[in-house]
């Protein structure tokens, strides 16, 4: 009765995740618009991949292939049925892969009473961190699903299931580099609970996984593969700020529901904070969870550590942020265990980020295609623009330059500061020149990002637009050829 009342819990928690983070990205409308840079660099580059080029190779990642390996058939797809219908069919996909996250959450908490999976199952369904990157293409819901899966699988204990959760286990650095330190926790914590023997299965099975993925690639690409994956990320100019800003950036206390100024979004990060440090304990000291206890300070410790901070990177935290409050809750007498669980719950939802559903435009195609000429290469700023305006395939198919990340140029070229870091864009010479090439060289530029996120200096600028015409639509800026006329 217990499995039964579990899997109705997962179920409804699952169902509940699905329509928050169709409503984060903005209902049916944000399923084609524009969503922002990443999401658009892991499909242009899955689509490069089904036109024969080689990832590192022929054109920029930064990370590891598996991102762009799951959103391979997607691609595929697109070059068929329009790559607008392929990007929205790999985010749907993306969707169903944070329910299964939060079915998962729910199975690995039920062993604590239906408290804990009520818990876990609610709090992962709308925490703002958790589901903000779980609508679109993004890297960090694989990472959580190998890992989760991969615990599932090891609990069951018996040789089949070890050998399958090291091999699942082992996919998640061949999404991002920072998917090594769940691996080595998992593969501590069996140790410590298991014995080396086990251990070692899981091991073998998570590296052979592993090299499955990354060696065909690194055969190809050899050194530039490792110099973009691992040297150009760790080599990142670190973000300004102090510890509390980054661990206001972890938290997303910025955009919290609650609206706090600068003060008020100190006290945000130590309200949240006593909450997980008093669940953690709660946790430790009734032996519950663990695992999750120190898979949250490692992960937090990574998050804090790391050169760079994006909004989506605190979702790489998330699911062992729930999982310790939902043990740590379920440690309460029953009195006020559901109280607790509650209060806690809201603290980290009001707390943690927008849990408002995200306003999003629909993407001007028409409007846009109107004014785009019909022939020659678009250059863009942001190629997951060409698939929204289902031009991204063809453009392959006729060899345009797409180099998939233009951005990530940047950290394995020009200048470094006197640690040896790439300086900002904006100071980088050499791929100001670079930039200047690329998007003067086409039939017409598409900028979507801004200046100051893209990096372009005034006078790239300058020379990108020089004896062209200049139209906005939108928010999108064109600069097209000058015989081209803004009627229409």
């Amino acid at each position: 009765m217990r499995g039964r009342r579990a899997w109705v819990v997962a179920g409804l928690a699952g169902v509940l995740a699905f329509v928050v983070r169709i409503a984060r990205g903005g209902g049916l409308v944000g399923l084609r618009a524009y969503q922002g840079y990443d999401d658009g660099v892991y499909y242009a580059a899955a689509a490069s991949l089904v036109h024969g080029n080689v990832p590192y190779r022929d054109f920029v990642l930064l990370h590891p292939p598996g991102v762009m390996l799951v959103l391979a058939p997607f691609a595929e797809l697109g070059r068929w049925v329009g790559d607008a219908d392929g990007v929205l069919l790999s985010r749907l996909a993306f969707v169903l892969v944070g329910v299964l996250n939060t079915v998962l959450v729910v199975r690995l908490a039920t062993r604590w009473g239906m408290a804990s999976a009520v818990t876990a199952g609610a709090l992962y369904a709308v925490l703002p961190i958790a589901a903000g990157s779980e609508y679109i293409t993004l890297i960090e819901p694989l990472g959580t699903a190998a890992v989760l899966g991969a615990v599932v699988l090891l609990r069951r204990g018996t040789p089949a299931a070890v050998l399958a959760g090291g091999a699942v286990l082992g996919l998640a650095p061949t999404t991002k580099i920072w998917g090594v330190v769940p691996v080595v926790v998992v593969l501590a914590w069996l140790v410590v609970t298991r014995g080396w023997p086990v251990a070692a299965r899981a091991t073998g099975a998570a590296a052979g996984s592993f090299l499955l993925v990354v060696g065909p690639f690194a055969a190809l690409a050899g050194a530039r593969m490792w110099q973009l994956v691992v040297r150009d990320q760790l080599g990142r100019p670190r973000y300004p700020g102090t510890l509390v800003d980054r661990l206001e950036q972890i938290l997303d206390v910025r955009h919290s529901g609650l609206g706090p100024d600068a003060a008020g979004r100190t006290w945000l990060v130590v309200l949240v904070g006593t909450v997980v440090v008093l669940a953690a304990v709660a946790a430790w000291r009734a032996r519950r969870e663990r695992l999750w206890v120190v898979m949250l300070a490692v992960q937090l410790g990574v998050l804090v550590a790391s050169p760079s901070f994006l909004w989506h990177y605190a979702s790489f935290a998330a699911a062992a942020l729930v999982l310790v409050v939902a043990a740590g809750a379920s440690t309460m007498p029953v009195p006020v265990r559901a109280p607790v669980a509650v209060a806690a719950s809201l603290v980290l939802v009001l707390a943690t980020g927008p849990w408002f559903p995200t306003h999003v435009k629909a993407f001007p195609v028409a409007r846009l295609e109107a004014l785009l000429p019909a022939d020659g290469c678009i250059r863009t700023d942001s190629p997951g623009t060409l698939a929204l305006l289902g031009r991204l395939s063809r453009e392959l198919d006729e060899g345009c330059d797409i180099p998939v990340d233009v951005s990530g140029v940047s950290y394995g070229a020009g200048s470094r500061d006197p640690h040896g870091r790439p300086v900002s864009r904006l100071d980088n010479r050499v791929w100001q020149a670079v930039a200047a090439r690329y998007y003067g060289s086409g039939a017409a530029t598409l900028l979507v990002r801004g200046a100051i996120p893209q990096g372009i200096a005034p006078g790239t600028r300058d020379d990108i637009e020089r004896g062209r015409r200049v139209v906005q639509v939108d928010g999108v800026t064109l600069v097209l050829p000058p015989e081209r006329t803004t009627a229409g």
